[in-house]
């Protein structure tokens, strides 16, 4: 009787022998390892060949030189700041900040009214015509066009505007009156039948004087003026006068009594007092477009 021991091949079900996972368990790795090369190569190949990061080139530093204070473009860019207007309604030398926003639609048009010739107004009285009615029209581009001279091309302004302005020139006689708008024409109608002579006081209401002028590579020019604001007072046969640094007259800097006769001798300059006066800085910038220059802000510095 032969001796009876158990088999050491694995039983299986049905009659057949169970089937080991060795091919399944290559596959995953074959599976894997592919994806793993995938993603390195990926790499790679996005490291080496993609899109570079851009590197912005840096700015030029800005850079400003001296302008001679009476060269053609500082006096022309000055003009435009320092006219005929009173101390009432000069901006700049009241308001320690004045941008263009800050202008009423009337102020634009004081301002560009100063650009204005006498060849600019053109008579309604027919040729030869004996009855003056000292009516003008100015034509609405031209006027646009002096308002684009001192705010730049972007500036808005509204036609609807009635308002007094003395003319540096006279026609006919006069130099003084109204300026609204005349829909009809399409122009601005001025009346003139005022005649108002600019009289000089003996002590004005204040000094002032361009110290200063840069032009920076961005295309900022920046003109610099000293100011100081006066009162004064006549005594029997002198003037009492007090200098203030601001224009609400609130800093007393100097007071003296001074004679017809001195004032004859030495006038009263800014020079003398510019130490003790305030800075009005005047910014302007040019178009990149058209390449003119036009006003862009003013600040008062005490």
């Amino acid at each position: 009787m032969s001796d009876f021991k158990f088999s050491d091949e694995p039983l299986s079900y049905g009659g057949r022998k169970k089937k080991g996972n060795g091919v399944d368990k290559k596959f995953f790795v074959v599976i894997i390892s592919a994806l793993l090369i995938g993603l390195v190569v990926f790499i790679i190949t996005f490291v080496l060949f993609g899109p570079k990061k851009q590197v912005k080139p840096s700015e030029p530093p800005v850079t400003s030189t001296s302008l001679q204070v009476d060269s053609d473009i500082v006096k022309g860019l000055y003009s435009y700041v320092y006219n005929s207007h009173t101390l009432e309604n000069d901006k700049f030398i009241q308001n320690k900040n004045v941008t263009i926003d800050d202008f009423s639609k009337n102020e634009i048009f004081y301002y560009a009214l100063y650009f204005i010739s006498s060849s600019d107004l053109v008579s309604l009285d027919e040729e030869g015509s004996t009855e003056k009615t000292n009516q003008y029209l100015i034509d609405y581009q031209t006027m646009k066009q002096c308002i684009q001279y001192f705010f730049g091309p972007s500036v808005k302004f509204d036609n609807n505007v009635k308002l007094h302005y003395v003319f540096s020139f006279f026609k006919n006689g006069y130099n003084a009156g109204t300026i609204s708008y005349d829909t009809a024409r399409s122009s601005f109608l001025v009346e003139l039948n005022e005649k108002e002579e600019t009289t000089k006081s003996v002590i004005p209401p204040f000094l002032r004087g361009l110290s200063k002028a840069t032009q920076s590579s961005d295309g900022v020019i920046t003109l610099t003026e000293n100011i100081v604001y006066l009162s004064s007072e006549k005594k029997n046969d002198k003037y009492h006068i007090q200098v203030y640094q601001d224009y609400e007259k609130t800093i007393l800097q100097e007071e003296f009594d001074i004679t017809d006769k001195e004032l004859e001798e030495e006038p009263l300059s800014i020079e003398k007092y510019s130490s003790v006066g305030s800075t009005i800085i005047y910014t302007f910038r040019q178009d990149d477009t058209s390449g003119s220059v036009y006003f862009e802000s003013s600040k008062i510095q005490n």
